[in-house]
């Protein structure tokens, strides 16, 4: 009881003798640190995304199905039955919105997709990841951005693909001069800054959390900007980046 009434005292006396700016202030900064914990916390959630659109809207990449393993299973050399089971690699078909019936809005993309096929499929994980589509549907690259993986050497990290076929992959180490200088958070990575991240019909650019500005074709996938010694340590974000010559 005492202590509460201690606590009420001291509450009162630094409200009588702290200055009504500086008592805003603090209120804010208590705001401002709550919001940005809320922020990282949501922002360290793990991903799960099953579809991806172009920014003209036209093109989706669609999480169409799992791939399914059928084992043959023997008893004594007697065939059995068949014992199936989900592969690691999900299939990704590229479909054009345009070319679709009118879309249910009950059912929304499962519509779109019903009873058609894709132009064509990719195989691969890519619902934790980010995937950027050409407006013309011909490219896309799928980006490993907030990885829940170690963020080792040869990990990779940045795939292109033409018309369904892989034309390139980039590992870590192709990207950053040194693998530490990725940003953690409690069970994730990134080794670029996502404000950097821009497609337009020929390229692809991007900034490491090194400070180091790439350009990519999105055709072939080839590094157009020559790799260039990146300044000491990471940093948070893009605006942090010192200017260099």
């Amino acid at each position: 009881m005492r202590s509460d009434l201690r606590l009420t005292e001291l509450f009162g006396i630094f409200q009588a003798r702290t200055p009504i700016y500086v008592r805003r202030f603090l209120f804010n900064l208590l705001v401002a640190g709550t919001l940005l914990s809320s922020v990282e916390a949501m922002a360290d959630n793990p991903r799960h995304k099953t579809e991806f659109v172009s920014e003209n809207g036209r093109y989706v990449l669609f999480n169409v199905h799992y791939s399914v393993e059928r084992t043959p299973i023997f008893d004594n050399g007697e065939y059995v039955g068949v014992m199936k089971s989900v592969r690691d690699e999900p299939v990704w078909g590229l479909f054009d919105a345009h070319a679709a019936q009118p879309v249910d809005p009950a059912n929304g993309l499962l519509t779109l997709m019903a009873g058609r096929a894709p132009s064509y499929v990719l195989t691969g994980d890519f619902s934790s990841r980010t995937a950027l589509i050409s407006d013309d549907g011909m490219n896309i690259v799928v980006i490993d951005d907030f990885s829940e993986r170690s963020a080792v050497p040869d990990l990779e990290v940045l795939h292109f693909y033409n018309s369904g076929m892989l034309v390139a992959t980039y590992r870590l180490r192709e990207l950053l001069e040194n693998v530490e200088n990725v940003r953690h958070t409690s069970s994730h990575f990134r080794w670029l800054f996502w404000e950097s991240l821009s497609l337009d019909r020929e390229t692809l650019s991007l900034t490491t959390t090194e400070c180091v500005p790439l350009m990519f074709s999105v055709s072939t996938g080839a590094m157009i900007t020559a790799f260039r010694r990146a300044p000491a340590g990471s940093f948070h974000s893009e605006s942090e980046c010192p200017v260099m010559q």
